[in-house]
């Protein structure tokens, strides 16, 4: 689930580094 909004934030927001946050967990 986490994952999944994560994903989403970074599909809103590309400019912010959302899935390297997800990479480093």
């Amino acid at each position: 689930m986490s994952t999944n909004a994560s994903h989403r934030r970074s599909t809103s927001e590309p400019n912010k580094p959302l899935h390297i946050s997800t990479n480093a967990d």
